[in-house]
């Protein structure tokens, strides 16, 4: 099981250079499928959350899109908010990896109708682009009115 735990780790890890693969797909749907694979698929979660190093971190995020494309809403909850833990365990306050994750968070909350939680990291994200790109930039500008919007 470590060998398929490995091998699993190494392709969600590359799928963030290749946006999803369709092999990366193909192999978490085999996975999925059978029992044997979502016990996998849970022990992958588990030594990823374990790891606490940036490849973990963007594989965790790599998994919990899976999961939403398959409507794994709360197992996609948990590694969101991993990898959070995770980035901003190592990086700093304001770095472009902690703002996607803020705004994939607060997206997945608003998709599921948990208004305060998605204004809790909107609230977040929107200070990091503020610091990083300006009040006025585009992304600066979309987030305050999503925030915006959220709070009438």
């Amino acid at each position: 099981m470590k060998n398929i735990i490995d091998e699993m780790s190494y392709i969600l890890k590359r799928s963030s250079l290749e946006q999803n693969t369709q092999e990366t797909l193909e192999n978490l749907d085999k996975l999925a499928s059978s029992p044997e694979g979502q016990r996998v698929l849970q022990n992958l979660e588990q030594n990823l959350m374990k790891k606490q190093d940036l490849d973990s971190a963007q594989s965790l995020e790599n998994l919990a899109k899976y999961y939403l494309e398959n409507q794994r809403y709360d197992s996609a909850e948990l590694l969101l908010r991993s990898a959070l833990i995770t980035r901003k365990g190592i990086l700093p306050e304001h770095h472009p990896d902690i703002l996607r994750n803020l705004r994939d968070l607060a997206w997945f909350y608003c998709s599921q109708q948990s208004y305060s939680e998605a204004k809790f990291y909107l609230g977040q994200a929107l200070e990091i682009c503020k610091h990083n790109l300006g009040e006025s930039h585009p992304e600066t500008v979309l987030i305050h009115d999503s925030l915006t919007m959220l709070q009438s």
